[in-house]
């Protein structure tokens, strides 16, 4: 059971990491479509 709980925390770290990572190259893509923008 503790296994499995460390594999989902694991496994959820994971996938937030590269939610941020997405979330960080779309932020960039914004501001190379529109240099302005500034935020």
């Amino acid at each position: 059971m503790k296994v499995n709980l460390a594999f989902s925390v694991l496994e959820s770290r994971e996938s937030l990491g590269l939610y941020q990572a997405i979330f960080i190259y779309i932020k960039q893509l914004k501001v190379i479509i529109n240099p302005k923008d500034k935020r």
